[in-house]
């Protein structure tokens, strides 16, 4: 990954970067320039959350996000001098997209950028596809949308196929609507993906009500799917499994994967930490308000295992090495290529269970492992990322009566 660093000649370092052509339209310079400091490693680590802020921001553009949104992404890049006007007439109001860019700018400092632009891309992409499918414009009037057109939509997306399937990656929304029919039961969307796309619906018709675009919400109306148990749709991988997973990416990636094992973080956590030390002990920190994670409880420390202690002076460098879409892409068809078993539910965020089931099935407290993980409280942890206590403590337990 391109840090964008440049050394000047008092020996401090600068953040040198073009401004992207996506970018230029808010603010009135070509190119952001940023002192640093002679720290390399602060540098680094800021050049590092600089490159997020603009990625981030290009995503909001994406998404069709608010431009004071935009540039707030972009806060200690562009001199409040450079900022471009980029006030235009309001769109009109009850539009179905122009709804969908209301509500995400007003969630946007309460949800995570992920779930920012997963929300974004299921409403531009996906809904507006699909209304189109339906004989409506992509970007109908709230109004103009009846029930049975949502029990219509709610059928097309229980038939959509998970995008992280290969052959689905290069086809957009409308070629594969056109092709839904051969898509196979293995390879369509879970029920929970379903139900959080109902959700979805139902939360921007609520935000339509509010506006009083809408009389009545009747996406609340709209049936959710029966799901299965949650520790079947994702499951860890176990000692045996995580040691041939690490041996068999490249070594640059290793030690990502072994922090991931370790600690229970979010993949997107994991590039959004830092390293600090509380009472002598090492620590990864995501307690920094200026960063967005999925819930409060994110917000949290994790003291460091003594196994990852002797490389983590060098965490910050091998980050900067793999973008976590990579890190992601490579783990997943690297676990696919060894064959584990049920490896269709394996993936890396299966090392987020991994740790769960591991701290629990070894006698460790479940509210501790829920602030270790980020959890509000143990039912998720136990019930979501646990597979539960090992035969062996059950009946120990057993025997004690």
């Amino acid at each position: 990954m391109k840090t964008y660093l440049a050394t000047t000649n008092y020996g401090t370092y600068k953040y040198v970067r073009r401004v992207p052509k996506l970018l230029l339209e808010y603010t009135s310079t070509a190119s952001f320039r940023v002192s640093l400091g002679s720290n390399i490693l602060e540098a680094t680590q800021t050049a590092l959350s600089y490159n997020n802020a603009v990625d981030e921001a290009i995503q909001l553009i994406s998404l069709g996000i608010s431009s004071d949104v935009i540039i707030s992404k972009l806060n200690g890049l562009i001199p409040k001098d450079k900022i471009a006007d980029t006030a235009t007439e309001s769109p009109k109001q009850g539009l179905f997209l122009t709804t969908a860019s209301e509500y995400l700018s007003a969630q946007a400092e309460n949800i995570s950028v992920e779930e920012t632009r997963d929300k974004g891309y299921f409403y531009k992409e996906v809904c507006s596809a699909i209304f189109k499918e339906l004989g409506l414009t992509d970007n109908p009037l709230l109004s103009d949308l009846n029930y049975n057109h949502l029990l219509r939509f709610r059928d097309i997306i229980a038939r959509l196929p998970k995008r992280n399937i290969q052959k689905y990656r290069d086809m957009n929304m409308s070629q594969i609507l056109k092709n839904i029919k051969a898509v196979e039961g293995k390879d369509k969307l879970s029920a929970r993906t379903v139900n959080k796309y109902i959700k979805w619906l139902r939360a921007l018709f609520n935000f339509a009500v509010v506006l009083n675009q809408l009389q009545v919400n009747l996406a609340n109306s709209l049936p959710l799917q029966k799901t299965i148990d949650d520790k079947l749709q994702r499951l860890p991988l176990d000692q045996f499994e995580l040691n041939r997973l690490v041996e068999s990416i490249p070594q640059q990636m290793q030690y990502l994967l072994q922090i991931l094992a370790y600690t229970g973080m979010r993949l997107s956590e994991l590039y959004k930490c830092t390293l600090t030390e509380i009472d002598g002990y090492k620590c990864f920190s995501l307690t920094d308000r200026d960063i967005k994670l999925k819930t409060k409880s994110s917000y949290r420390v994790i003291p460091i295992h003594d196994s990852l202690l002797e490389q983590v002076e060098h965490f910050y460098q091998l980050r900067a090495l793999t973008s976590s879409d990579n890190l992601a892409r490579t783990t997943s068809a690297t676990i696919k290529k060894l064959e584990f078993k049920s490896k269709e539910k394996k993936s890396l965020y299966s090392l987020r269970h991994t740790f769960a089931t591991t701290l629990i099935q070894r006698g460790a407290d479940a509210s501790v492992v829920s602030e270790l993980m980020g959890h509000s409280h143990t039912t998720m942890t136990l019930s979501r990322y646990s597979t539960g206590f090992s035969i062996k403590q059950l009946k120990e337990v057993i025997e004690t009566l």
